[in-house]
């Protein structure tokens, strides 16, 4: 690959609080010893992609269990929290909006991931790196509408759950909602406070557990093997 000019944070010889550790002079056989104990953490720098529900749960995650880290996560939409809505200030400190990666490259030689990203706002590119590299984008920004046979001939609005018009006014509307996944499950029950006629076609059951609790039970003697 190209050379790419690149600053990082992660110094391999980083000891308490930042500071640079000494090092023993090089040997006839050319090895540098740095003084440090064994085990003694280093700064590293993780570059997330994506601000959805996967990255909502792993920065969660991070400030619950990490320590001496630099984090920034590249958005390439406007908000975060892609189509799922939940309390996500708590990483705006992370978050670059606007921000799409284009490029990633792991450089062995070196032991980082080297990242391009481009600004939406401007068009410019610049490049990045870190030491870990984590994808969390999500499949709904590649969505797509259903092969249905006649929706392209419907004469009213057509709305995507990934691409959902905030400004549209459902007061009074008949709505059909296609679909009883987690997007449909949210969406027939806020819309059907608004519509005057609701209809939902769900083509297989729907099945809504109770997270860790079930986990947890279907482990017990109770929950069977």
């Amino acid at each position: 690959m190209g050379s790419i000019d690149v600053t990082t944070s992660g110094d391999h010889n980083a000891g308490w609080n930042g500071a640079s550790a000494p090092e023993s002079a090089a040997s006839n056989q050319g090895y540098r010893i740095t003084e440090l104990p064994f085990g003694t953490k280093r700064r590293i720098k993780i570059i997330v992609m994506g601000s959805g529900i996967s990255g909502l749960n792993w920065f969660k995650r991070s400030e619950e269990q990490l320590e001496d880290v630099e984090i920034v996560c590249y958005e390439k939409n406007n908000d975060i929290g892609g189509t799922i809505e939940r309390e996500n200030s708590f990483i705006e400190k992370y978050v670059k909006l606007r921000h799409e990666v284009i490029r990633a490259e792991w450089d062995e030689e070196h032991g980082v991931w080297r990242i391009r990203v481009r600004d939406l706002d401007t068009g410019e590119t610049k490049d990045d790196a870190a030491e870990i590299f984590i994808n969390a984008g999500g499949v709904l920004n590649h969505w797509k509408w259903p092969d249905l046979a006649g929706l392209n001939d419907f004469e009213g609005r057509l709305v995507h759950s990934a691409a959902y018009d905030e400004s549209l006014d459902l007061t009074g509307k008949r709505v059909a909602v296609v679909g009883a996944g987690s997007s449909g499950i949210q969406i027939v029950a806020a819309v059907q406070k608004q519509a005057e006629k609701l209809y939902t076609w769900v083509r297989s059951p729907v099945w809504i557990t109770a997270g860790r609790y079930l986990c947890r039970w279907r482990n017990s003697d109770n929950g069977g093997a």
